[in-house]
Formats: structure tokens, C-alpha cells, sequence
């Protein structure tokens, strides 16, 4: 890397930063993705409504994006998810037993404080200029889960405060630096100070869109 294929509106280049890959295709295409967790996707206003999966179809309404491959919504997300699923056979579907984890109670509280996954919600706290744009409760309630389903390990943390950060600035929304000595500083991105942003004809769906600015 960095990989280059040229061949008319079929071209791309992928490009190596920090710990994430970046795609550009010529037709507008662009994934941001840190090999393990974190995906972004952006393409242009013109591909509203003419794209489907587990992304959506881009027509700025959540209330359909559960839209499974045979055309008809759903509420369950296995169900939703296993309806995308590509490969051979032995890729077996999720399970879904309609039940639900059950997370213990101490570390739930544990994780909700303002030093951890908490501090999404600080009015004055790096995050709060975000607050008015996307609503940091359902990142709190992820944040929590994953926290405390991965034993309270930091990298889980580290994870989902990052998920906000980056979902707000691609955004456009000017943030504060979050991470702190004793905080994620182990997991910083080389291009961490840089911020996200989009370009004028351009949005996005909850799986994120993201076009790089370094400075």
C-alpha cells in the first residue's frame, strides 16, 4: 500500500493511514475501515435511494433501513443481518433466540461513569458540541455494553468513544481532543488531531461517511 487501478469510472486507490485503510473510487465510493471494528462509508447524493444492504438505501430515513434482501422490513437485527449474508455454506447464519443478555449490574454502573463511557453525555465535557447533532445516549447504551460484555477491557472503551468522535466530526462538528494520558493514549490514531469532514454534496447514513483531511 499504497494501491493504485486505473481503468475509467472502475479505478480506485487505496491508501494506508494510521491504523485504517482508505478506499477512493473514481464513481465516488469512499470506505474508511480500521480492519476491525470502525467502518465508513460515503458516496455522492446521486446514489440516494439506489443502493441497498445493510447500509440502507441513503434516503435519510432510519425508519427503513432494516430492509431485508427479499424487500420486506424487519425489527430483528439477526434476521436483517443473515438476509445480507454472502460467502459459501459453512458461513452459517447469526442465532436469534430472542433472548437477551444479561449484563451485571455493578459493572454496568461501573461503565456509565463520567471517567468511562459516562463521559459522552458531560455537558462540558470533549463530546458535548456534538450533542445537538447526534444523540450520544445510543452510543452510551453501545458503549456500555461493550464495555462490560468485554470485561471492562479499555480497548472496548477506546472503541466507542472513538465510534462518537469520528461519526461527529465527518459530520463536520469541530471536537475536543478526548484522549488523555491515562485514557486511549496507547491506542491513538497517527492521524488523531485531524479532523472529519464532508464535502457539500455529499451525506451520510448511520454506517458513517468519512472523507480525511490532514493537516
Amino acid at each position: 500500500m499504497p494501491y493504485k487501478f486505473f481503468n475509467g469510472s472502475d479505478s480506485f486507490h487505496v491508501l494506508h493511514w494510521g491504523r485504517y485503510r482508505y478506499l477512493i473510487a473514481a464513481f465516488g465510493l469512499e470506505v474508511l475501515y480500521d480492519g476491525h471494528h470502525n467502518v465508513r462509508v460515503r458516496l455522492p447524493n446521486t446514489f440516494s435511494e439506489k443502493v441497498c444492504g445493510l447500509c440502507g438505501n441513503m434516503d435519510s430515513q432510519t425508519s427503513n433501513d432494516f430492509r431485508m434482501k427479499n424487500g420486506t422490513l424487519t425489527e430483528n437485527a439477526a434476521h436483517f443481518g443473515n438476509s445480507w449474508k454472502i460467502g459459501d455454506e459453512n458461513n452459517k447464519d447469526v442465532d436469534d433466540d430472542g433472548t437477551t443478555l444479561l449484563l451485571n449490574a455493578t459493572l454496568k454502573e461501573k461503565a456509565r461513569r463520567n471517567e468511562s463511557c459516562g463521559m459522552l453525555l458531560l455537558e462540558d465535557g470533549p463530546f458535548a458540541a456534538c450533542h445537538s447533532k447526534f444523540d450520544p445516549h445510543v452510543f452510551l447504551e453501545d458503549c456500555i455494553f461493550e464495555y462490560v460484555v468485554r470485561d471492562m477491557d479499555e480497548e472496548a472503551l477506546c472503541e466507542a468513544l472513538e465510534s462518537y468522535f469520528v461519526t461527529c466530526s465527518a459530520d463536520g462538528m469541530k471536537m475536543q481532543t478526548w484522549r488523555k494520558p491515562d485514557l486511549c493514549r496507547k491506542m491513538a490514531l497517527t492521524f488523531w488531531d485531524c479532523h472529519f469532514v464532508f464535502t457539500n454534496n455529499s451525506k451520510h447514513s448511520m454506517c458513517g461517511c468519512v472523507f480525511v483531511i490532514f493537516s
